[in-house]
């Protein structure tokens, strides 16, 4: 071994620590390779909290949506042989596929989540349902216009794939991906049978809230699935030959798995995802340029996983955790120590964006209680709450923290509005404005009162919601992320659409029964059926 090659493992290894111990992750498995074979491997951590057995490279994981580049790729395959086309209508192949008010879809529309659907709800077990339940939707901009993920998206291409082939999804992928790639470690379905390979799946123990490095971590739900937005599990030497794939412009040996034209669709970017971020058929990409870093990323119930591959170094990453954490940030470092591009994104470096001055000042609420930020340093940001010092804050994003205290578990700290009458942040639903003089309490009208609350679902992908009223505007508040302000419909009062900074989104969430005239008991988000739930 080299004292360069010796160097750049040494340097792998501190930050994949470093990273394990910031969101206490279970286990990583990391794998580097060039264009030919594999330069470094390593399993870090555990296979299972319960026990502390030992990670090792023979564990596999799921690996979700990075398997979306595997769907395109089989369907890139089936329309060089003249069986299907992308440019091609889904109701073409599915003649029974319907979506409200939505001029027509297609496949490539699906491939590159510019279709206009909703995400997805994942509440049918079955793609099939899932699928014919869009019907029960609508969307808002035409296809091809934005940029929207949708797992849904993705199962529909599966079903595509069944009805030209009339094989199962399974069958098309380990004949026409892994047997090709020798992918022998890698499985195209989950089922129970494959449950004994698979080291554990952890998340949080509570399901309601941001995860807080360091709260109690259990066995994540299991299910079975087959769908084409992500169904594949694999060890990191083994993900790491589908990441060569990219690497080698779609050729497995001396074998071409899509002709070079077909390859080059398959990773041209169609459509801005971010600030130089694209995203191209089932595969993203950090910029437009040929060689720009080839890349997705991938999550399931306990696992996530990222892949990179950068042509112009010839070199690629892949790396699968079992628990919380960010398998991109350790891609990234990876891939920049073995000598790649430098693709750390902003928050990763000494003095983030803008600093930590702009999250400082004095924040009060209308009890009274304070919330302090101090700029520490650059990129460094010190809390307090009602005067008691608090755990460095956790930058959840642009305009949110996470601090940990009992207090303001339940939801992340979110700016909206700068000073003055306008809140500069929302906890929840609870203001937090400059300075001691609050302007007194926000009181709901009875129309935000009958909604807000705490609503539940059996569906372990999306347990549940909080809806909270912020002065004239309801919000709505995953466990895990930051708000969406809901959209009233004009012809309809229970009647919401999600937005972001640009409007309505597709996913829409309608209120139910009301038997007494007073709190709604029951919610559809996406047509996914929730329930009032008693806790807070």
């Amino acid at each position: 071994m080299s004292t360069e090659s010796a160097a750049f493992m040494a340097e792998i290894d501190r930050l994949v620590e470093r990273r394990m111990a910031e969101a206490r992750t279970p286990g990583v498995a990391l794998a580097v390779t060039d264009r030919e074979r594999l330069l470094y491997t390593r399993a870090y951590g555990v296979a299972a909290v319960e026990g502390g057995a030992p990670l090792t490279l023979t564990h596999r994981m799921e690996f979700g949506s990075i398997g979306k580049s595997v769907t395109a790729l089989v369907l890139l395959q089936l329309q060089a042989e003249g069986r299907l086309r992308l440019d091609d209508p889904v109701e073409r192949y599915l003649s029974w596929f319907r979506v409200q008010n939505a001029p027509s879809i297609r496949l490539h529309h699906l491939l590159s989540h510019t279709s206009g659907l909703i995400g997805g709800t994942d509440f049918p077990p079955d793609a099939r349902l899932e699928v014919w339940s869009l019907r029960d939707t609508r969307t808002v901009w035409p296809p091809g216009s934005r940029f929207h993920y949708s797992n849904v998206g993705f199962k529909t291409l599966g079903l595509i794939l069944q009805e030209v082939s009339g094989r199962t999804y399974q069958e098309l992928v380990a004949e026409r991906v892994l047997a090709p790639l020798n992918m022998g470690e890698t499985d195209a379905v989950i089922t129970h049978a494959l449950r004994p390979r698979l080291a554990v799946g952890h998340q949080s123990l509570y399901d309601d809230r941001p995860y807080w490095p360091g709260d109690p971590l259990v066995p994540a739900p299991w299910i079975e699935t087959d769908t084409a937005d992500g169904c594949l599990s694999s060890t990191a030497p083994d993900l790491a030959r589908y990441v060569r794939l990219f690497l080698n412009g779609g050729q497995a040996g001396s074998t071409p798995l899509l002709a070079p034209a077909d390859f080059r669709r398959l990773i041209a970017p169609v459509i801005e995802t971010g600030p130089g971020e694209w995203y191209a058929l089932g595969i993203g990409r950090r910029g437009q340029d040929p060689d720009a870093v080839i890349e997705h990323s991938g999550g399931m119930l306990g696992y996530h996983a990222h892949i990179m591959a950068d042509p112009a170094s010839g070199l690629g990453v892949a790396v699968l955790i079992n628990g919380p954490g960010d398998p991109e940030r350790i891609a990234a470092a990876a891939l920049q120590a073995a000598g790649g591009h430098d693709v750390l994104r902003a928050d990763d470096r000494a003095g983030a964006p803008d600093g930590a001055a702009r999250w400082a000042g004095a924040f009060s609420s209308p009890a009274g209680d304070v919330i302090e930020l101090i700029a520490a340093g650059a990129g460094v940001i010190e809390a307090r709450f009602n005067g008691e010092a608090l755990p460095d804050p956790v930058v959840k994003g642009p305009d949110a923290l996470l601090l940990h205290h009992p207090a303001l578990s339940r939801f992340l700290l979110e700016r909206q509005g700068e000073s003055g009458s306008v809140p500069a942040f929302y906890h929840g639903g609870t203001p937090y404005r400059t300075g001691r003089e609050t302007g007194g309490p926000e009181e709901p009208s009875p129309q935000q009162s009958s909604v807000t609350g705490h609503y539940r679902s059996h569906d372990p992908w999306d347990s549940n919601f909080r809806v909270v009223a912020r002065g004239p505007d309801l919000y709505w508040v995953p466990p895990q992320g930051v708000s969406a302000r809901l959209w009233p419909h004009a012809d309809d009062p229970d009647r919401f659409s999600l937005s972001d900074e640009d409007g309505p989104l597709p996913e829409e969430l309608r209120f139910g029964a009301r038997p007494d005239g007073g709190q709604v008991w029951e919610a559809w988000l996406a047509g996914n059926p929730f329930a009032r739930f008693f806790t807070p």
